[in-house]
């Protein structure tokens, strides 16, 4: 069996949960055109918004990446901001034109942020073979619009608020070859006499989380034979480092790539309610306790939250009672009882997940 040549456009936003889903269908697709001897035949392209976070992931990458710079339309934008994405728009939209009609791409995916609009839209006028992939519960505003501009919506879950069921197609969500390859833990720095907390503050940090993390830390006598990594995101890494440079079992980081490692040694995670961060967790079957962002864009992660809160698949705090002490009794409340942590992991791992649909729609037709 032969494959086409084929040009695949991407379009991702700033953050990890959008980026991480379009590089794991970018190695999938990559894969299966070396194991035909035929990578040559394809080409990617990645068009990211130029933030630090989106720069550092893609830096590494074997695919060709163009930035476009625009900003957020979303609940919780100040005014401000949206007057400059208004602004930005008709430089946008031609720049998205000029770049189409520059590599011909046979296939526009968008994985979530304004950037995705313009090459949607585009790919609309001009009748390219476009998608969204959504992984939250509730879509967010650039894929709301942008979902008037194709047929096909993949989603990580079953039903997905505001989307027209017509259009939706569920799939399973994209894991990357680093999240799913088998390594040993390091015992040393995941030693299995201790237990093991990991907390997540989303792939661009929270200041929220660091604030109340770093406080319940500092304070003495409760972490006996507790040992908690926080990755804290680039912008407040030092800060945080600075307040733990004294303390014992306390190991900061600001991003990881080799994520599954702290996923795998971890007892307990703590983290934000992203989609990647909980499908992710799911994979390994971890407890997991959730922080939602009370006003994410469109409230999705307090929706991904309360749904899986529902079902018994996590634990969950809301961010109003969210607070050092809380934070200290559900670590140590959890540590006591291993059975409600085993039924957590279990279920959460049991969330249902298709067959990757994706790469079936991208590759249809192309077989000679």
């Amino acid at each position: 069996m032969m494959f086409k040549k084929k040009v695949v456009l991407m379009a991702v936003s700033s953050s990890g949960g959008h980026i991480y889903p379009a590089l794991a269908l970018a190695e999938k697709l990559s894969d299966l055109y070396q194991e035909k001897k035929q990578l040559n035949s394809l080409k990617i392209h990645i068009v990211h918004p130029n933030s630090f976070l989106s720069r550092k992931i893609l830096q590494s990458t074997p695919y060709t990446c163009h930035t476009l710079s625009l900003g957020g339309m979303a609940k919780g934008q100040s005014l401000l901001r949206r007057l400059k994405t208004l602004s930005q728009l008709p430089t946008s939209f031609l720049k998205a034109f000029t770049l189409i009609q520059k590599i011909k791409p046979d296939v526009i995916l968008g994985t979530g942020g304004s950037v995705t609009v313009p090459f949607l839209l585009i790919g609309f006028l001009l009748r390219k073979k476009r998608a969204i992939w959504e992984g939250n519960l509730k879509m967010g505003l650039a894929n709301r619009i942008s979902s008037f501009f194709t047929n096909h919506v993949f989603t990580a879950f079953p039903f997905v608020e505001n989307l027209n069921p017509k259009k939706q197609i569920w799939s399973a969500y994209p894991l990357r070859k680093k999240v799913q390859k088998e390594t040993p833990v390091k015992k040393d720095f995941f030693p299995e006499n201790k237990f093991k907390v990991l907390v997540l503050g989303g792939s661009q940090g929270s200041m929220f989380l660091n604030q109340v993390v770093s406080e319940a830390l500092i304070q003495k006598d409760w972490r006996k034979d507790i040992i908690i990594y926080h990755q804290t995101g680039y912008k407040y890494f030092k800060p945080i480092c600075e307040k733990y440079k004294s303390l014992k079992n306390v190991f900061p980081f600001s991003f990881s790539s080799e994520i599954r490692n702290y996923y795998k040694g971890c007892d307990l995670i703590f983290s934000r309610a992203g989609a990647g961060s909980i499908l992710e967790v799911a994979f390994f079957g971890k407890s997991l306790v959730l922080i939602p962002i009370t006003h994410s864009a469109g409230g999705h992660q307090l929706k991904n939250a309360l749904n899986l809160f529902s079902k018994s698949c996590v634990d969950m705090i809301l961010e109003k009672d969210f607070n050092a002490e809380s934070f200290k009794k559900k670590i140590l409340e959890l540590k006591e009882d291993e059975k409600d942590r085993e039924n957590l992991g279990r279920k959460l791992s049991q969330i249902p997940n298709k067959e990757d649909k994706i790469l079936n729609w991208i590759l249809r037709d192309l077989c000679i």
